[in-house]
């Protein structure tokens, strides 16, 4: 049974990377075109759309942008210390060095999922990356199952928080609706700017960033 929830929450968590992957490219669009819209706008009210626009409290220094969540501490269970244990012995770079390239690649990915696991008290994700793996957890009971069950409702709210937030409804719209909602936020709310000042700025093309700048939470120190 825990196989089934295993496979259940790798999909989860490849729906919500994609869906966290796609929402940071909807973010900083977003974040580029009020930035630009913002260099239009009368200095007198720049402290009124950083409020009413960005949601930035000056005091707090919050907007709508950054991450609030807070972490709780977990101790690691006995039984994410042993499947942690295999999984790096399975998957570990050093272990795979004649490996033929490709799969040498799916290796060391598992591995980096491994450390991610750890360093961010994901243990239950762990369950999969063995599976993957090609360990037995056949083994594993009911504490187990429980761990994973419970992270699949995690990562399902997750993916449900990131699709009601605002970037989410942006990378959702089309160029008109773009429109309107940059209408309707910044000239229907009192600012001084042209609807084809808006126009423009969204016909203008953000910087793309370097791919793969991610950081991978120091594999290479690991290897």
């Amino acid at each position: 049974m825990i196989k089934k929830y295993a496979y259940k929450l790798k999909f989860l968590l490849e729906e919500l990377e994609d869906a966290k992957e796609k929402s940071e490219i909807a973010k900083n669009d977003l974040k580029f075109r009020l930035s630009e819209i913002k260099k239009l706008i009368r200095k007198d009210q720049i402290d009124q759309f950083n409020k009413s626009v960005l949601g930035i409290n000056k005091e707090k220094k919050e907007n709508i942008f950054e991450k609030n969540d807070k972490k709780e501490n977990k101790s690691m269970p006995g039984w994410a210390k042993k499947i942690h244990k295999k999984i790096t012995f399975k998957t570990h770079p050093d272990r795979n060095l004649n490996t033929e390239k490709e799969e040498k690649e799916l290796i060391t990915e598992l591995y980096r999922k491994s450390i991610s696991a750890i360093d961010e008290e994901r243990y239950a994700d762990l369950i999969p990356i063995a599976v993957e793996s090609r360990i037995s957890i056949d083994y594993f009971g009911k504490e187990e199952e429980e761990a994973v069950i419970n992270r699949c409702k995690e990562v399902e709210k997750e993916i449900k928080k990131i699709m009601k937030s605002t970037v989410w409804t942006w990378h959702m719209m089309n160029e008109n609706d773009k429109m309107k909602y940059l209408k309707n936020t910044v000239i229907n709310m009192g600012f001084d700017i042209h609807e084809n000042e808006i126009k423009e700025i969204l016909r203008r093309k953000p910087k793309k960033r370097a791919r793969n700048q991610r950081p991978i939470n120091n594999l290479r120190n690991r290897l």
